[in-house]
């Protein structure tokens, strides 16, 4: 008889500086895996790696999860780095096709495996973004359908960090033995946490929040944990208590809410250090998450603002101004489009959309937006809902 184990794919989406959080989420995902005992063999990482050794990081070679926390970029082993981070590899990673990916490493569970998977990135209405390509709902939803026809699993458990992540799993079937749990529901950004002023180390500002909400709170909730007598629905209601500013969400086999999490994330921690852990806390107190959190949407416009105070010159102002201009450009430009088809501006923005579960239209336009007018920034995202709206009204 096979022995059961745990496997997962943690991946972090998004690149550039101001985008510090989601690989230092993945990274500190990656060591709760590791400290938990899951093997380092069946651990997949994907990340674009330009963080660490970022000519902005005020600590070279290392990435922080929360203020005066440890590097957790240090031993955090990236599979999958640079261009290789794409969301074909993703699903070629989840569906165990090593041809797709040129014999890289995937997954290679089996029916007796548990597998946990964690996404980080930024999101809209229908997808999610992957560096500079988008990952859509029903992209996922298949690659999820074909790792349970070819017996990949026996059951799964996905967290997602993104802005709008409830809608890529609104049509998890709940047959599947998958419980996804996501950072927001499908109408609401995510937030950004240990943002500035928080974003300190050791008394140098980092200059990008340190981390996500929702990210933060169940990975440290996790550090603190023994994961064999708590349950993934324990989880889920505490980081409910945690996270005020978005909704955190759970779809598809709620019947997987009764399994521990040391189901997915591994059930080793020596009472040492959850003593430690605990008695650090106790003396000098805990970080409050929420204290300084920033709307996804708009971290990049606080990252450049707080760039250009610090060095004033031409170059960094000129960022600053651009994002400033990129803003009102899609605010602008949906305005108009509201306008056109006879809608008060910003209604679409505030009504709810059930996506159907073939996305071809909302693909399609958002290519012919991209094509003619501008590729969305991770702010602009927040209006592929308006082209859902018109493609599904």
């Amino acid at each position: 008889m096979v022995s059961a184990e745990i496997h997962a794919v943690l991946l972090a989406g998004s690149h550039l500086y101001y985008n510090y959080r989601h690989q230092a989420d993945i990274c500190h995902a990656y060591h709760v895996l590791i400290d938990h005992g899951v093997k380092p063999e069946n651990i997949i990482t994907m990340a674009y790696d330009d963080i660490a050794n970022n000519s902005l990081n005020p600590y070279p070679g290392k990435i922080f999860n929360k203020p005066d926390g440890n590097d957790v970029y240090a031993g955090c082993v990236l599979d999958y780095t640079g261009d290789e981070v794409t969301p074909e590899n993703f699903v070629a990673v989840l569906t165990g096709n090593s041809t797709a990916t040129g014999g890289k490493k995937v997954l290679n569970s089996t029916a007796a495996d548990d597998v946990f998977i964690n996404f980080a990135d930024h999101g809209g209405a229908g997808l999610v973004a992957v560096i500079n390509e988008y990952l859509y709902a029903d992209q996922l939803i298949n690659a999820l359908k074909t790792m349970h026809d070819k017996k990949m699993y026996n059951k799964l458990l996905f967290y997602m960090e993104a802005c709008e992540a409830g809608s890529m799993f609104t049509h998890l079937p709940n047959n599947l033995s998958i419980l996804a749990h996501t950072a927001a529901n499908p109408d609401e950004s995510s937030f950004g946490c240990y943002c500035h002023p928080d974003d300190s180390v050791n008394g140098k500002y980092i200059g990008s929040c340190l981390g996500d909400t929702w990210s933060v709170s169940w990975m440290e909730d996790s550090d603190s944990r023994d994961l064999s007598s708590y349950t993934v629905n324990d989880q889920y209601n505490t980081i409910l208590k945690l996270v005020t500013h978005s909704h955190p969400t759970i779809y598809g086999d709620l019947s997987i809410g009764k399994d521990n999490v040391s189901t997915y994330q591994g059930e080793n921690k020596k009472p040492a250090e959850e003593w430690t852990a605990w008695l650090a806390k106790l003396i000098m107190g805990s970080h409050d998450q929420e204290a300084h959190v920033q709307d996804s949407r708009k971290i990049k416009l606080s990252h450049l603002k707080i760039q250009y105070e610090r060095n004033p010159t031409l170059e960094n102002m000129r960022e600053y101004h651009d994002e400033i201009e990129s803003i009102e450009f899609f605010d602008t430009t949906f305005k108009k489009i509201d306008q056109k088809i006879g809608k008060t501006p910003g209604s679409l923005q505030e009504s709810s959309i059930r996506l159907p579960e073939d996305l071809s239209c909302l693909r399609a336009a958002v290519k012919a937006f991209e094509r003619d007018c501008a590729k969305f920034s991770d702010y602009g995202l927040k209006y592929t809902k308006n082209l859902a709206h018109l493609c599904y009204r």
